[in-house]
């Protein structure tokens, strides 16, 4: 029993209160106790580094605890001189990826999220052992072009993260099933990179963004082709870990691609017009990163070979990552 709890069954109802009366006070009593939890629950996740506005449900106890202790969180800061070189990283494998997708479009607050309603985008090869449908999408961006990206490399944070969520549909019958389940989840990461112009299904999403400027607004968007948005997940860098989000589950497999994704700045202003609530005035969605976790000795494997003058890294042209401690094979 909460504090909360504790105080608000300690008064007795008075002999003169009628039925009626009795019944509405304990309306409010019950009305107490959830806002009492529901306090407690949001403090837990601001400990745990979730500080923006969200409309998910209260969590469990055992998934604060997991967003706050788990080992294998994400996202993290890869630090390019450990990674590890690894020839067994073939190419993923991308199924259905020249399909015209149907997705759902959401203001859910904390995040941009799109949802597949139509269409069939799976992976399969590289870093995982199962074959994976696609679920979902969520975008993160920030309120400056210094930061948004949940993943960082050398502690550089990028302008924004297209992150594809994706089901291990050998052994799970859907997303939600699959979730806290062992090698559930596969999660494909590009970021963001400031330019004069917009990958073009980008900038459709960006457009249907406009139409989903407050919390609880959709809007269902069509002739996405995930090929012309990812043109190339051959190069990328992956390790184990978890969702960003509660309830932080440890069952994902990371694919950091080794190619942004184009976006101007007046197509991340209009994202920085959308707002976590149904008001104008409300905060706004920018900055709708998790801060990264600690590595906690977990290795950070890759298969973009370095020497390649073809395999520069295009995320900062001015820079390319380094590999090291190549794996005998």
């Amino acid at each position: 029993m909460t504090h909360w709890e504790s105080y608000i069954g300690s008064f007795n109802l008075p002999y003169c209160f009628t039925d009626r009366g009795a019944m509405y006070l304990r309306l409010i009593q019950m009305r107490l106790t959830e806002i009492s939890l529901l306090i407690c629950s949001t403090l837990l996740l601001v400990i745990a580094g979730f500080t923006e506005a969200t409309d998910r449900p209260l969590m469990r106890a055992e998934d604060l605890t997991t967003c706050k202790h788990g080992k294998r969180q994400s996202p993290i800061d890869i630090v390019t001189d450990a990674l590890i070189f690894d020839l067994s990283l073939h190419p993923v494998k991308l199924h259905g990826a020249d399909q015209q997708l149907t997705i759902s479009v959401e203001n859910a607050g904390h995040d941009l999220l799109f949802a597949v309603i139509f269409g069939v985008i799976t992976f399969s090869g590289g870093p995982l052992s199962y074959t994976y449908r696609l679920s979902e999408m969520r975008l993160k961006f920030g309120s400056s072009s210094d930061r948004g990206s949940e993943h960082r490399v050398n502690s550089f944070a990028y302008p924004g993260e297209l992150q594809l969520y994706a089901y291990n549909s050998d052994l799970y019958q859907s997303f939600a099933d699959a979730v806290d389940r062992p090698n559930g989840i596969a999660a494909f990461s590009s970021m963001l990179q400031m330019s004069t112009e917009t990958n073009k299904d980008l900038m459709g999403i960006v457009m249907a963004a406009e139409k989903t400027q407050f919390l609880g607004n959709k809007f269902h968007l069509k002739g996405i082709e995930l090929q012309a948005l990812f043109p190339a997940i051959d190069e990328y860098m992956t390790y184990e870990g978890s969702l960003p989000f509660p309830s932080c589950a440890e069952t994902v497999t990371w694919i950091i691609l080794n190619r942004s994704i184009q976006i101007s700045l007046k197509e991340m202003k209009v994202l920085r017009q959308l707002r976590t609530d149904k008001t104008l005035w409300s905060t706004s969605m920018a900055d709708n990163f998790r801060p990264v976790n600690p590595l906690n000795n977990r290795s950070v494997r890759t298969n973009i070979r370095f020497a390649d003058s073809e395999s520069v890294c295009e995320y900062r042209p001015s820079v390319s990552y380094f590999a090291s401690h190549p794996l005998q094979t």
